[in-house]
């Protein structure tokens, strides 16, 4: 990507807001300037999910998203425009699908764990403008009425590593759980290779029930840094810090800080994804008791011949008790953790979607406190999934190119 101007390479490497991506797995094309181009990519995972032991449950369901950007010059720069949309408020029943040791999700006023709840029907709604200050460097300002902010990784939707798994990571909520706010504003500044960002926020959740975020209350009340290095085409580095202010609705959290660390990798060959990892550490850290609240995961793929992927992902956080709607009856913090296997295997292809059929098992991992509300210090989740992919990580849907 040498030869392509530093805007649209910046534009290139996004991952749903402003994150960055290894160049080897840009989100969208390395266009030239002087066209408007379009990218679409998405999932839809049609899903049987089911967890065992005490809190055994069961559900029929689809996780799904699909995003698209458009981009082209406007003046010295590049506009770009994005919308990620999601039917899970209708085809992901509530409280949402089975999945242990997730974070309880208030439903008909009672608290629920283990559960992944369905995204809103409206994750990304923003616009964004990067114009060159030099050779070598790019100036730019992304507006969101709902989005992604400077901080935390790129959202585990976007990872390479994950794109053929559709559980929600155990430690989404220390990670990246504020990928769809009701409210961004970022200014960022990017070299070819490093990029800088500060984001102010809306740090509220939305409500039980809704499929629209809410902005009854919205304010800009919370704020995020973070600076990432792409050192070559495959990697990249990121390290974030930043205030998340208190959280009521589906997910309750008080006021915290919240820092981490970020790898991930992309290869390619002939076109195709080989192999992409993930390594993440970060930490909650509640204002009111300045606490650490842990997590750490490690994910990867492997793809074989372009037809069968292998993915695994390796978590470790640290619950609180009232994140597993156990107030008063454990410690009030608990280790635990979780080790999952899957497969998928490409059944049909077409120029810009896929069908892949595949699995998922998981290990979790609970301390002796958790054994008898979980029934084993080893409880299991499993999901078998049939899935279509709009588009993939290299491949883009030309709109139109000036004469």
């Amino acid at each position: 990507m040498d030869s392509v101007p530093i805007t649209a390479r910046t534009l290139a490497r996004r991952a749903g807001g402003t994150a960055w991506l290894p160049d080897a797995a840009g989100m969208q094309p390395p266009v030239e300037t002087g066209g408007w181009v379009g990218a679409v990519h998405g999932s839809v995972f049609v899903q049987y999910a089911a967890t065992a032991g005490t809190r055994a449950a069961e559900q029929v369901g689809s996780v799904n998203w699909i995003d698209g950007t458009l981009t082209g010059p406007v003046g010295p720069g590049r506009l770009s425009l994005g919308l990620m949309a999601s039917a899970e408020p209708w085809t992901l029943p509530a409280p949402g699908a089975p999945e242990l040791l997730q974070v309880a999700v208030p439903d008909q006023g009672v608290l629920i764990a283990d559960r992944q709840p369905p995204h809103l029907a409206l994750m990304n709604l923003s616009t964004a403008y990067l114009a060159p200050l030099g050779p070598n460097l790019v100036a730019g300002v992304f507006l969101a009425a709902v989005g992604d902010p400077a901080l935390g990784p790129p959202v585990y939707l976007h990872r390479p590593a994950a794109s053929a798994d559709p559980t929600l990571p155990l430690g989404h909520h220390t990670e990246d759980a504020t990928h769809a706010s009701a409210g961004v504003a970022t200014l960022e500044l990017a070299t070819r290779r490093v990029h800088l960002e500060g984001s102010v926020f809306n740090g509220a959740h939305a409500n039980p029930g809704d499929v629209l975020p809410d902005y009854s209350s919205a304010s800009l009340d919370s704020w995020g840094i973070r600076a990432t290095i792409n050192p070559a085409m495959r990697s990249s580095f990121a390290a974030w810090y930043g205030y998340v202010a208190a959280g009521t609705g589906l997910h309750v959290h008080d006021a915290q800080h919240r820092a981490g660390i970020s790898w991930l990798y992309a290869e390619p060959m002939q076109g195709a994804r080989v192999w992409a990892a993930s390594v993440i550490a970060g930490a909650n850290i509640p204002t009111a008791t300045g606490r650490l609240l842990p997590a750490a995961l490690i994910e990867a793929s492997c793809t074989l011949g372009q037809a069968t992927t292998l993915f695994s992902r390796v978590e470790y956080v640290r619950r609180t008790a009232a994140e597993l709607a156990l107030i008063g009856s454990v410690p009030s913090e608990l280790n635990v953790g979780a080790a999952g296997v899957g497969a998928s295997r490409r059944v049909k292809r077409g120029a810009f979607w896929s069908v892949w059929l595949g699995g998922r098992g998981t290990i979790d991992v609970v301390p002796a406190a958790l054994e008898p509300f979980y029934g084993s210090r080893r409880p299991l989740n499993a999901v078998v999934y049939l899935a279509v992919r709009a588009g993939n990580h290299h491949s883009s849907m030309p709109v139109g190119t000036a004469p």
